[in-house]
């Protein structure tokens, strides 16, 4: 089996519509495969308001990186979006090796006929 050293997956979630200022943000440091999807928390109002949250619906945005990336990543998530900060999102990263399977590395390296 293939098997990808040194490449990440990082998911972020911020609120919705800030996903395109997040890839903008990793494009600038070299992190170029990314995918947006639309989230939508389910907790009760009553809970979303006794934990402070306001906007329920997100941008989770899933990227590949090599590792060398990830700290600078989640540095800029930090300086620029407030990431220190509660409610201005969250991330997270894990190695490609924990989540791919022969199709996912397949998929990843662009192998055409080979899925």
């Amino acid at each position: 089996m293939s098997q990808i050293k040194g490449l990440k997956v990082v998911i972020t979630i911020v609120d919705r519509k800030k996903g395109d200022e997040v890839v903008a943000l990793f494009e600038e440091i070299g992190c170029h495969a990314h995918y947006i999807f639309l989230g939508k928390g389910t907790a009760s109002k009553e809970i979303l308001e006794y934990l402070g949250f306001g906007i329920i619906e997100k941008d989770v945005i899933i990227s590949i990186a090599d590792e060398e990336l990830v700290p600078e990543m989640f540095q800029i998530l930090e300086d620029e979006l407030d990431f220190d900060r509660p409610g201005k999102g969250v991330a997270c990263s894990i190695p490609v090796s924990s989540v791919a399977g022969k199709k996912a590395l397949d998929m990843i390296l662009n192998k055409k006929g080979e899925m």
